[in-house]
């Protein structure tokens, strides 16, 4: 029953809005440690470059078979000129990206010795974009044609503000284009009359107050959620599944699937891009979250921030019911 949504993927087009990052693995032995200081010495033997933060959202809808066009701000440097690179090659749309040299392109270096991450070193700034940038990546959305479906992916590195994200929820909705926003709590406030909030247990207990330790905590906070957004909910609940929340209906939740979980880093980007192309393809709330667990379930077990391919989802929803 779910090939039918599948299909129509390759046909949606989605626009992913939010903070843009590139991930750079080095991979190395870690036999030495250091006279210098008490710490393991890497021997690089590899390193990689991919997509991260909203990329890796926009990363997943292409390997999902959509169209992806990404709105964000990346730095005058080298690491944009790298995060260009990945986009190209993964057939990702980057006319919307805005360059600014007041902050640097967002990159996460982690370095990995033997099958373990030894650091992780961040380049970013969280401070709010400027005015100007915003108004343009408001001008460089409205000027993407007609997409089936928006996402909001919010990592507070400072591209959410206010603004953007209230002319977004207007401009969807005056559209009726589906919106699904991955808010930070400190952004709670702004994505009210979004079509989903998509956020996940510990983000969910910030929001509201309140511990998810029984079904009643979890029903009093989705419904506390839904009042707050004026919009569907969905909690994602780690090994416990997730738990939909749509205005006027009781509560459903959807067990787990992952048999072994590897990694759990950027299942939230592939659940909410399986979530957008099921929406925009005509797949009810609760149809798109069984896509979108799938998907996630597939993800976790998979080393680093790496895609969900739509063979590897079309194969884990055989088994669906």
């Amino acid at each position: 029953m779910y090939e039918k949504y599948l299909k129509e993927f390759s046909k949606k087009r989605i626009l992913v809005v939010g903070d843009l990052m590139l991930d750079k693995y080095i991979f190395g032995g870690a036999d030495r440690i250091s006279q210098e200081a008490p710490v393991p010495i890497i021997d690089v033997s590899d390193e990689k470059y991919v997509l991260g933060g909203a990329a890796n959202t926009a990363n997943n809808i292409v390997t999902l078979s959509g169209k992806a066009f990404l709105l964000g701000v990346l730095g005058q440097d080298a690491a944009k000129d790298i995060f260009m690179k990945c986009a190209d090659e993964n057939h990702i749309d980057v006319g919307g990206v805005v360059f600014s040299s007041n902050r640097p392109t967002t990159q996460k270096i982690r370095v990995i010795g033997q099958k373990q991450q030894i650091v992780r070193i961040d380049y970013e700034s969280r401070e709010p974009i400027e005015h100007g940038i915003s108004k343009k990546l408001v001008l460089n959305a409205v000027g993407i044609n007609n997409p089936d479906a928006v996402i909001v992916s919010d990592y507070a590195k400072g591209v959410l503000t206010q603004q953007l994200a209230s002319e977004l929820v207007s401009y969807c909705n005056k559209k009726n284009i589906p919106l699904i926003a991955d808010p930070k709590p400190r952004h709670k406030n702004y994505f009210k009359g979004a079509y989903l909030i998509k956020t996940n247990r510990k983000e969910a207990e910030e929001m509201t107050g309140i511990h998810l330790d029984n079904p009643e905590d979890l029903q009093r906070a989705g419904n506390k959620l839904i009042e707050l957004f004026q919009s569907n909910v969905i909690i994602t609940l780690g090994a416990k599944g997730m738990a939909i929340f749509e205005k006027g209906k009781s509560i459903i939740q959807i067990p787990t699937l992952a048999k072994e979980v590897f990694d759990v880093s950027g299942a939230g980007d592939t659940a909410v891009a399986a979530l957008a192309l099921s929406i925009a393809s005509g797949a009810a709330l609760y149809d798109a979250a069984i896509i979108s667990n799938h998907c996630a379930g597939v993800k976790v077990t998979k080393i680093g921030t790496a895609p969900v391919m739509l063979d590897e989802l079309r194969q884990s929803l055989k088994n669906e019911q």
